[in-house]
């Protein structure tokens, strides 16, 4: 089966496998060796469903408004993976829906699998590595989403959007989640070692039951062998979502300060000749991670608590090895308590030299020992 675009076509097989992703004008192929087709794992089966060396499934297939719909159900898991794929202004979306007949919710990842990626195709993402050579690189791996404090600043991007480019062919093609879609997390990889998962989009940390079905989607668009092409179709497409609502957010755009120390007026005066335009009161000046504001007028900081000579082997263990708890050490405790008028004292500081203050909390930093204290708070879907 066969989809074409303004300048793209797309070959699905009847089993959802996607054997073909040809720019038309170009008579360029972009499929290099193993074919593209997605897949559900299962992290409380701790199965992964789909794809070509899973089982055979019952399938049904139709095409309906220049759309190819492709549904197959895999009888040993209970789960339906149904693809569309479809034209929408200029590029192929290919929308992904995941269904289960099991009442029990659990967790799931979604793999959008295209092997585009090739041994001679330049690859940009929203991250400072970019442009990347063909030659310069064996694998990448690159999160967008999610929370970037636990390790994986250094990879996250700024755009759900990936292009591979071919200059001397003058071809190329981006993948990219429509801008605004809500998902946890999406992680990129890219592999030249393997064709089978040249480039893999995982979108994380799903919840599925019979109730609460998965819907993910990616646009595919073909255009010249550069990757400014692809990032400028994404920016007019997305114009409105660029687009600043609200101009006030200008009057803090200038230098940031994430600290957890009341800075001296005379340290804000001379940051301020420099740009500083905006502090961030970070979390460690509160009791404990995850609380906006403490109920008491005033509180033992975390910085305190966390004070690395003051350290015990209990106070150790509730550290999260790979969180930002272990940053919450500290050889000093400048404040060692705070107060509610103390914060509100400073703000107006910040304010006085034209400053703007934000209290910042990051919930998944909540220290283990209270986290009980939020179960009612808990998301649930």
């Amino acid at each position: 089966m066969e989809l074409k675009s303004e300048n793209l076509s797309i070959s699905v097989s009847e089993l959802g496998i996607v054997e073909s992703i040809r720019l038309i004008d170009r008579e360029y192929e972009f499929i290099s060796g193993a074919p593209g087709y997605s897949a559900v794992e299962d992290c409380m089966k701790e199965r992964i469903i789909g794809g070509p060396d899973c089982e055979t499934p019952q399938v049904e297939t139709r095409v309906e408004n220049s759309a190819i719909f492709i549904s197959r159900l895999f009888p040993s898991s209970g789960l339906t993976i149904e693809d569309i794929f479809s034209c929408d202004s200029g590029a192929i979306r290919w929308k992904v829906r995941v269904s289960t007949c099991d009442e029990v919710p659990r967790t799931a990842h979604v793999y959008m699998v295209l092997p585009v990626l090739g041994q001679d195709r330049h690859v940009f993402v929203a991250h400072n590595d970019a442009p990347l050579a063909p030659q310069n690189f064996r694998h990448l791996r690159y999160v967008y989403g999610g929370d970037m404090f636990r390790g994986e600043l250094h990879r996250a991007v700024a755009l759900p959007v990936v292009t591979f480019y071919q200059p001397q062919a003058d071809a190329g093609l981006t993948c990219a989640v429509p801008a605004g879609s809500s998902v946890p997390i999406i992680w990129y990889s890219m592999f030249h070692e393997s064709d089978k998962v040249g480039f893999v989009s995982k979108f994380t940390n799903m919840r599925l039951s019979a109730n609460c079905q998965i819907e993910i989607d990616m646009l595919i668009h073909g255009h010249g062998g550069n990757w400014q092409d692809g990032l400028a179709w994404y920016s007019e497409r997305y114009h409105d979502y660029f687009t600043v609502k609200n101009e006030d957010v200008y009057k803090s755009e200038g230098a940031m300060l994430c600290s957890h120390v009341l800075h001296t007026e005379d340290e804000i005066k001379r940051w301020n000749r420099q740009g500083f335009a905006w502090q961030e009161l970070h979390a460690n000046m509160l009791s404990f991670y995850g609380e906006y504001m403490p109920e008491e007028d005033s509180w033992e900081t975390i910085n305190s608590r966390y004070l690395a000579r003051n350290l015990d082997l209990g106070k150790l263990a509730l550290l999260d090895p790979l969180g930002g708890e272990y940053d919450a050490l500290v050889q000093d405790a400048p404040d060692p308590y705070l107060s509610k008028d103390r914060l509100r004292d400073y703000i107006d500081l910040l304010h006085k030299n034209g400053v703007a203050a934000f209290i910042y909390f990051n919930p998944v930093l909540c220290d283990k020992h209270i986290v009980g204290q939020f179960e009612s708070d808990i998301a649930r879907n």
